[in-house]
């Protein structure tokens, strides 16, 4: 993850920001299952949800980083900012995963494809 210098840079705050009562309204909106945030608003707003695609919020210092160094936050795809909205579509090649995560090689996007069906391999041999 690529640590933010200056989020002013990255995040531009915006003339109208947000009163606390939003803030604790969004938070407490904050859907509690997969089930709550399937055809919500998009980009979500939700930064500190770790299937969030672009920011990533440290629960413990507040910290906020880029998932992705580098990828322009304001200029991607709204609809490619949640990993489940992603998973749900179906399958994807090496190259598609990296176009949206592109700080992760084809090379790990395999790793990490041999692992998981490794973990599953048990499970498989059960349901086959």
């Amino acid at each position: 993850m690529g640590k933010v210098k200056n989020l002013d840079d990255v995040l531009p705050l915006d003339d109208d920001p947000l009163s606390k009562d939003e803030v604790d309204a969004l938070c407490n909106d904050r859907p509690k299952t997969r089930g709550g945030c399937v055809g919500a608003y998009r980009p979500c707003p939700h930064i500190s949800c770790h299937h969030n695609l672009y920011l990533n919020v440290n629960e413990e210092t507040g910290a906020v980083s880029l998932n992705n160094a580098g990828v322009d936050v304001l200029a991607v795809d709204p609809d490619k900012s949640c990993a489940l909205d992603i998973a749900d579509a179906g399958e994807h090649s090496s190259d598609e995963v990296q176009w949206v995560m592109p700080s992760l090689s084809v090379d790990a996007i395999e790793r990490i494809e041999q692992v998981a069906l490794r973990r599953l391999r048990p499970y498989l041999r059960r349901i086959l």
